[in-house]
């Protein structure tokens, strides 16, 4: 294994984001959506893969998840998944292409492997949101004159409120507290220091927010994560998984003091780590599992200390299933992983840990300068060499 984990390379890891960077979102650049789809497909099938579609229709936009197939083996498959979307407003260099950049060189690596090996690679579409959720915020905003076609707010006032509604409406959702009592929070203490267009947008958010939530419904799939919430219900049950590797940015660390922060109610001593000599610098991968994934993340954890990996690790297996986590530690829901949880399939997150460490989380500022391609490769080799393992016999 360790002569194959040399082919992995960095230049085509580079390669993959220059090639893929968007924004690729479904309202304001959905050819480039499209664009980003049919490369991963085209990469997957020259690989050798057999390669499919999903084609998804949610407020009536047409949308794909991209999935090729290594079936050597008999064992049940290991799933390696990334989102291929951005936020409209942002290139995504590491939210995600760094990882979708990782899943389509480990498929080239691994369809090199001799042995038996049953691997199955999806690029998932709208992990960001819906369209619809997306045409709130900002095609609102602008047919108000909030907003100009740089999706820019026009005034500070209104940037500064968009703000404190996001802040209201995620404090709420870590607290467990109703969006509508966020929303209605966030309304008494703001509404006074709204204009006329103001006031419609913020009321206008705050009904979209309640309607997703009616019933007490709190499964972040209503907003969000859509392209594998779609492929969990309409595909899992037809197929043998042993696990999901799913790589959510993974591109970014810093060697500053003070770089790596954490959600609240977590903290280092919480993480088993391997290289990793100060937490609160952030210059190591964070691996997440739930209870029903504690061998999958003791697999990635073994196979990023192999010779020939190397990887700065922290793994992190929460004792709970789907729904103490969506009551509790909401924070671990945000990325693909998280529809398999809900269906107790286990599944990691493998992450930098995003906003928590990445200042330029979500901005157009996320490009590809920022990433390093060293601690990329080896992220992808720690994939690679996790596949193997789920496919050797017990």
């Amino acid at each position: 294994m360790v002569q194959l984990l040399k082919e992995v390379d960095e230049e085509r890891l580079y390669r993959h984001i220059l090639e893929l960077e968007g924004p690729n979102d479904p309202i304001y650049s959905p050819e480039k959506l499209d664009s980003a789809a049919d490369y991963i497909s085209s990469e997957l099938d020259r690989y050798g893969l057999q390669v499919s579609e999903q084609k998804i229709e949610v407020d009536s936009t047409h949308c794909r998840n991209i999935e090729g197939v290594l079936a050597t083996g008999e064992n049940p498959e290991l799933l390696l998944t990334a989102h291929y979307d951005t936020v409209p407003q942002s290139p995504g260099a590491d939210d995600n292409l760094s990882g979708v950049s990782v899943m389509l060189e480990a498929a080239r690596v691994l369809s090199k492997y001799e042995e038996p090996l049953n691997l199955r690679v999806i690029g998932f579409t709208l992990e960001e949101g819906s369209p619809e959720g997306w045409r709130k915020r900002m095609v609102a905003a602008q047919e108000l004159g909030l907003m100009d076609e740089n999706y820019n707010y026009r005034s500070l006032n209104t940037q500064r409120l968009w703000k404190k509604f996001s802040e209201y409406v995620l404090q709420g959702r870590r607290t467990g507290r109703a969006i509508k009592v966020s929303v209605d929070m966030f309304m008494d203490e703001f509404k006074d220091q709204m204009n006329e267009s103001e006031l419609l947008y913020f009321e206008g958010l705050g009904e979209f927010y309640e309607e997703i939530s009616q019933g007490g419904d709190s499964w972040v799939g209503k907003r969000s994560l859509v392209g594998s919430s779609h492929w969990v219900e309409e595909k899992s049950r037809d197929i043998d998984i042993a696990g999901v590797i799913n790589l959510e940015s993974v591109g970014y660390i810093s060697q500053k003091p003070h770089s790596q922060f954490f959600p609240a109610g977590m903290s280092p001593d919480m993480f088993s780590t391997h290289l990793v000599e100060d937490p609160d610098i952030g210059n190591y991968l964070v691996g997440i599992g739930d209870t029903h994934s504690g061998l999958l993340l003791d697999l990635f954890t073994n196979c990023s200390k192999m010779e020939g990996v190397g990887l700065p690790f922290a793994g992190l297996h929460v004792p709970f299933g789907f729904d103490a986590i969506n009551e509790k530690m909401f924070d671990l829901l945000r990325s693909d992983h998280t529809p398999f949880w809900r269906e107790g399939i286990p599944a990691l997150m493998l992450t930098d840990t995003c906003d928590f460490r990445y200042h330029y989380y979500h901005t157009r500022a996320d490009t590809i300068d920022k990433l390093d391609f060293e601690f990329i490769a080896k992220v992808c080799k720690a994939s690679i060499a996790t596949a193997i393992g789920s496919s050797s016999p017990n």
